[in-house]
């Protein structure tokens, strides 16, 4: 009993500490102004690397054009991995040149994988701008992005707020566009990931974007130690970079999650990422086993850590900040895939502790006070858990709304659900992580190689 005690009070202070992130996070979000731009803005190339992206393409181009930014050059960048022929979406992007205004790429090696694209989009913009690379900032984007129209001019106005910094990443909303398909389980449980999925957003990745900067900035001691400790990611979706700096710094070919990988990098660089304060638009799939082989790929993120401190180990030894500060970051990754890893046992664990901790109370041959005491620490955990995926779930509303232009908020029946679909998410969360594990073990590898969204 006293060995349940300790566990989850541990437990419960953790998420604690998590509902403190997302509000952080919400405070960051709502407390933001906006200017216009002028012709004195950088330029800024956005780039959109694509595999089987034939059927939201032209969503995208359309979408990228209209984006209000006097100094704004869209790339997509195709790859030969497609293949060639008729339907491919390097067929449809040569459609598209003749009706919108983009530039059109052709990656050429078929082994090529996301980050190689980048680069070689990174290559052609270098080429193209000359001297003028502090004067351009490469934007990263995916296929199914829809960023807010004043994205850009948030990007710009950070900029003149930070101008030395060469780094800025605008985090995602994600959202479930398929709610007329599939049966009500499916759509309950995709809406519950797309919850998840931003719930991660508000207490995680800006928070230690947040945190890393604190230490950057030599703010207060305990904020110092946090960012010393952190390891914040970059998103491959939403992420600024100046073009001196990621064509120094090239994304690692082949990687599997380039942009964690990449995040790493600039952690050890003490490159600092700056979070925009508002947010891009970004996709669920569109069923069970989609966002299954989804979750598996996306746990190589944190999972692959070690091989990120040996990768920059070897290649930045002239660069890289103090071994301390290049080891912490690794640790926390890999303690990032093993809380990934352990989700699910203490949803497991949560059930049968209250079942104990309950029989216990009313086994009056025990100490009495013991169990009660045990029986708190559980309950006060399912609390702190539960309100970090309520706080998600309200702020998910209410910034769907927002960014969709929709006047039907705060509908607590909705919201309930998504609690209710947010927490059932999360209690199979473990799964993909250890089918990752397993497939990898049998030497397969398939899941960290393959494209999962929308079932590509």
């Amino acid at each position: 009993m006293r060995t349940l005690t300790v566990l989850f009070t541990l437990l419960a202070l953790r998420y604690l500490a998590v509902l403190l992130g997302e509000l952080r996070t919400v405070r960051f979000l709502r407390d933001r102004r906006v200017h216009g731009v002028d012709r004195k803005e950088p330029a800024v190339y956005v780039v959109i690397p694509v595999l089987r992206e034939q059927h939201t393409i032209e969503g995208a181009v359309a979408h990228f054009t209209s984006l209000p930014y006097p100094a704004l050059e869209l790339v997509v960048v195709t790859t030969a991995r497609e293949g060639d022929g008729v339907g491919t979406t390097a067929e449809v992007a040569r459609q598209l040149a003749s009706q919108y205004h983009f530039a059109w790429l052709h990656y050429p090696e078929k082994e090529g994988a996301k980050a190689d694209q980048i680069n070689f989009a990174v290559d052609w913009i270098a080429a193209r701008v000359g001297n003028r690379m502090e004067q351009t900032f490469v934007a990263i984007y995916d296929a199914d992005s829809r960023p807010h129209e004043s994205t850009l001019k948030y990007f710009a106005q950070s900029l003149r707020l930070q101008p030395n910094i060469r780094a800025f990443q605008q985090s995602a909303l994600f959202v479930f566009r398929g709610e007329s398909g599939g049966g009500w389980f499916n759509r309950f449980l995709l809406r519950g990931s797309a919850v998840r999925a931003t719930r991660f957003v508000l207490a995680f990745e800006i928070p230690r974007l947040l945190n890393k900067l604190a230490f950057y900035n030599r703010s207060s001691l305990l904020r110092r130690l946090v960012g010393m400790w952190t390891y914040a990611h970059c998103v491959g979706h939403g992420l600024f970079v100046r073009l001196d700096l990621v064509h120094t710094v090239r994304f690692p070919p082949r990687a599997i999650l380039e942009d964690m990988f990449y995040g790493f990098i600039l952690n050890d660089l003490r490159e600092p990422v700056v979070p925009l304060p508002v947010l891009d638009v970004a996709e669920v799939p569109t069923s069970i086993s989609q966002l299954f082989y989804q979750m598996a790929r996306w746990f190589w993120g944190p999972g692959l850590t070690v091989s990120y401190y040996w990768y920059v180990r070897e290649r930045y030894t002239q660069k890289n900040s103090p071994k301390l500060i290049r080891v912490l970051p690794a640790v926390a990754g890999v303690m990032y895939a093993m809380s990934w890893l352990g989700t699910s046992a203490v949803f497991v664990g949560t059930l049968i502790a209250l079942l104990i901790a309950t029989a216990a109370v009313w086994d009056v041959s025990t100490n009495i006070l013991l169990p009660w005491v045990t029986l708190s620490s559980v309950i006060l955990f399912v609390v702190a858990c539960t309100a970090t995926v309520a706080v998600a779930a309200v702020q998910y509303d209410r910034l769907l709304c927002t960014m969709t232009m929709r006047m039907d908020s705060h509908r607590l029946g909705r919201r309930l659900l998504d609690i209710l679909a947010c927490l059932a998410v999360m209690f199979f969360h473990s799964f993909p992580a250890a089918y990752a594990l397993w497939d990898a073990w049998r030497g397969s590898s398939s899941v960290a190689h393959r494209k999962t969204e929308r079932g590509a």
